[in-house]
This record gives structure tokens, C-alpha cells and sequence, in this order.
């Protein structure tokens, strides 16, 4: 109503293919199939007549025939974030691929979710991801404070305690707010108390993962006990995926560069913990992902760590998992670099990855992904 005659025809020639909240530049770009990107839209939407459309008119109420791709749909459904999807369309985030344009800076701006925000780390999709290393949050590992009165309510001191010892579904909701505040005493008390709430456990592996990227909470997390939780969710909740990929994720960190986690972690169980996830979710990309992560983490020059994760099956486990998501690349690196960790100067162990068809696999790999130089 209102608009002008250009407008008009561009939605009738359409069929009316916007959603509520969308802007009507994004929409043009994503129907002129181009990908979004905060910078470059322009060059974009000029050849189709955008200055044509007065400023005024940016939403268009239709119903929403522009909706994410089925892939992006059953990501989300997986992660119980269908009610993201909304906010991804009107953003103009259609499709997985579009994903790579979001930093972590761009997901906090945008109001997306902690969950969502550990979806873009289960995708891989954050730049500066170094094999071996933490894989944090964007390309800084402390997150940056955020103005007062934006981000998830601050708990406090009697709502803190009050849900510990009452309400677990309360306690899951203050989470967020508790890694804002790097609480990670009260994270992982509620997780000792609550330790049957798999929501409780998610959200608790995923901030517990997301702080051990700091150097100085990741000593903190295991000194008190963290370590323990963690494996206890895996154990737990052996077929909740999302536990065990957080989980995963969570050692991954706790194991970076720290010799002294690397046994602690190896003493508590997370080697077998990690081999059980493994077992159970064999086509899961993204625990799978976390879980090698967290094995090559964890036996980094450690021969008793390699003894047990070989002792505990872990060759036939990586190689029946590399069998099993051979068409993800990100998945194939990680495998590959940790049977080279596991044959490097271990004469048995080169025999053993050799029986358990690992060369092949390892072959194979490279045969499927020739682009990818990781693999």
C-alpha cells in the first residue's frame, strides 16, 4: 500500500516471495541468487532498480514463501532452534553456505542464541579454526564485553542458589548468563546437583567449552572438579547427541596445550567416554568432529594416553567413523591427524592401523577430497 509502481511489478514478478521482517534489499539479493554478506549488497541490487523503492519501504507483510533450505530445516530441527529460523530468513540466511559470512561478533549483534552460537562451532563455519589448538569463538578467545542491559538477564547471587537447589529448568536458563559472568563454580555446582537434566548438561558442556578457550579458566575448571562433570554428562546421557558433542567440545579445549588435563582428563574417563560417544553416534559429523578433536588433544605426546585410547579399541573406532562420514572433509582431517599421531614412531601402532584398514581409509580420503589440503 503505498508503494510505488517499480515495487509493485518487482512483487507481483515474484509472487510475493518476502517474509515479514525482511529488508527488501536482502531479499533481492537472495532472489538474484547471490549469497549475503554484510558488505556487499549493493553492486548487487542496483542493477535491478533498488533506488527506485523509497527508503520507507523496507517490509513487505506476505506470507513467508522465502524460507531456508531443507538442509538448514533439519539442522535446526536437530539442534532445537526451529524457532531461529525466522530471524535466519529475515537476515537473509537461507542456506548453510550462508553461514560463513557470520562471525561471532555478527551472531551477538543479530540476538541469535548461546545454542545457536555452539550450532555455527558444530558447523565449523567461524574463521581461524586451527587444527590442534582451542577452537573458540571467532578469532579472539576472550569474548568481549557487552554494553550494560543487552545480552541474557545477569543471575544473581539468590536466583543463582535459589535454582541450583529448586529448579533445574530455571538453573538451564541462567547458564548463559553465568558463562557472561565466568561463573564457573555456580556452572558446574548446578551440573553436580542437576546431573539427570540432560538440558542442564547441555548448556553446562557448552559453556564450560566455550570458557576453556582462557588459558586461566581452564585450570580453574579442572581444579574444581569440571573435569569429572563433564565426563559424568557423557556417561549420563550416552544418547542425548547434543550432550555428548558439547562434551566432546568441552575436553577438546580442557586438553589444548595442557599436559596436566591431558591426564587428568585420561584419569577421569574421558578417553573411554569419548570412544563410547563415538560408538554410539557414528554418523553425528559434529560430535564426531569434537570427539577426534578432543582424542588428538588428548594423546599429544602422551604414550599412556595412546596406550589406553588403543588398549580401548580407538583405532577401529576412528577408522569405522571415517568409513562412516567419508564424504565430510573436516571429519577425514581430523581422523587422519590423529592416526598420525598414533603411528608416529610406534611401530605396533602402524601395524594395528594397517589391520583395521586405516591406509585405505586414509587413501581414501584423499581420493574423495583433493581440494581440501587438510586432508
Amino acid at each position: 500500500e503505498g508503494a510505488s509502481p517499480f515495487a509493485r511489478s518487482l512483487l507481483d514478478a515474484q509472487r510475493g516471495a518476502f517474509v515479514d521482517g525482511m529488508h527488501l534489499h536482502i531479499a533481492i539479493a537472495n532472489l538474484s541468487g547471490s549469497l549475503w554478506r554484510k558488505d556487499s549488497l549493493h553492486t548487487e541490487v542496483i542493477g535491478v532498480g533498488l533506488d527506485a523503492i523509497p527508503k520507507d519501504f523496507c517490509i513487505v507483510r506476505t506470507p513467508p514463501l522465502l524460507q531456508a533450505d531443507m538442509e538448514l530445516k533439519m539442522l535446526l530441527r536437530e539442534w532445537k532452534l526451529e524457532g531461529e529460523e525466522g530471524l535466519l530468513v529475515s537476515l537473509g540466511l537461507l542456506m548453510v553456505e550462508d553461514l560463513e559470512a557470520v562471525t561471532e561478533e555478527d551472531a551477538m549483534k543479530m540476538g541469535l542464541s548461546l545454542r545457536f552460537r555452539g550450532f555455527l562451532q558444530h558447523l565449523a563455519l567461524l574463521n581461524d579454526q586451527k587444527k590442534g589448538v582451542c577452537w573458540v569463538r571467532g578469532q579472539d578467545t576472550k569474548r568481549k564485553k557487552k554494553p550494560k542491559g543487552s545480552g541474557p538477564q545477569q543471575p544473581t547471587k539468590n536466583n543463582i542458589d535459589a535454582a541450583i537447589e529448586f529448579d533445574p529448568d530455571v538453573f538451564e536458563n541462567l547458564i548463559e548468563g553465568l558463562e557472561e559472568q565466568r561463573n564457573v563454580g555456580s556452572i558446574i555446582t548446578g551440573m553436580k546437583v542437576h546431573k539427570m537434566h540432560y538440558g542442564v548438561q547441555e548448556a553446562g558442556c557448552w559453556a564450560l567449552w566455550f570458557l576453556a578457550a582462557d588459558d586461566d579458566i581452564q585450570a580453574q575448571i579442572a581444579d574444581l572438579g569440571g573435569i569429572e562433570q563433564i565426563v559424568e554428562a557423557l556417561t549420563s546421557h550416552p544418547n542425548v547427541v547434543q550432550v555428548q558433542e558439547a562434551g566432546c567440545g568441552a575436553l577438546w579445549n580442557l586438553a589444548a596445550n595442557t599436559s596436566i588435563n591431558q591426564v587428568h582428563i585420561a584419569s577421569a574417563g574421558g578417553i573411554d567416554g569419548v570412544l563410547s560417544a563415538m560408538l554410539t553416534h557414528p554418523t553425528a559429523a559434529g560430535l564426531q568432529y569434537q570427539a577426534l578433536g578432543a582424542l588428538t588433544n588428548l594423546v599429544a605426546n602422551k604414550s599412556f594416553n595412546k596406550l589406553q585410547l588403543v588398549n580401548g579399541g580407538g583405532i577401529d573406532v576412528v577408522v569405522a567413523v571415517m568409513k562412516a562420514n567419508q564424504h565430510i572433509a573436516r571429519v577425514q582431517e581430523q581422523a587422519c591427524a590423529l592416526l598420525c599421531d598414533l603411528a608416529l614412531k610406534n611401530q605396533v601402532n602402524k601395524v594395528l592401523i594397517s589391520e583395521s584398514g586405516g591406509i585405505e581409509r586414509v587413501v581414501a580420503a584423499m581420493s574423495m577430497h583433493p581440494a581440501v589440503v587438510g586432508v
